[in-house]
């Protein structure tokens, strides 16, 4: 039943010359779309976030790599640590309310400072960055001591619960 709509198609097709002349066109443009991404660049482009992110999970990283070596029984040592979000800066915010019969009003509005010829918001804090969580592979990640050990110099480290720390033995 098919193959008879298939046909019927292909026979309208081969006959009018516009219809196979649309159809070679949609084909082509297919095969180009799907050729220009096989062939595009594999490289990753990331934004300049992208990169912060990307590079302060990797020191955290390495940092975290170098206090554990001298961790006894640690041996070995992988970590890989995941960020929930960067460093944030919190800016002061002037607020006039004013309150009429039924309603508030307020404006807001951010305080402004001369910096280097630049006008910039005054920033009262800011936020260090929040780690999602941390995995550690090591050789002595099969000993509970160590376990233990290696998660609360992680926790301690970061300021993150044990839960969102999780170790694990190192195959050799």
């Amino acid at each position: 039943m098919k193959t008879d709509s298939l046909k019927k198609v292909y026979e309208k097709i081969k006959g009018d010359k516009k219809l196979l002349l649309i159809v070679l066109l949609g084909l082509t443009g297919c095969f180009l779309l799907g050729t220009t991404q096989m062939f595009s660049s594999s490289e990753n482009t990331y934004s300049q976030t992208d990169i912060q992110w990307l590079d302060l999970e990797e020191k955290t990283a390495d940092r975290l790599e170098e206090l554990l070596r001298d961790v006894d029984g640690v041996g070995r040592v992988q970590v890989f640590v995941t960020l929930e979000s960067l460093t944030e800066s919190v800016y002061a915010v002037n607020q006039d309310y004013s309150q009429n019969e039924d309603k508030n009003d307020g404006i807001s509005e951010y305080v402004i400072v001369e910096q280097d010829g630049d006008d910039k918001g005054l920033i009262i804090k800011t936020l260090m960055p929040v780690y999602r969580g941390v995995a550690v592979s090591c050789e002595g990640g099969g000993s509970s001591v160590v376990k233990n050990e290696v998660t609360k110099l992680v926790t301690a480290a970061l300021g993150i619960n044990a839960n969102r720390v999780y170790v694990t033995k190192m195959n050799k």
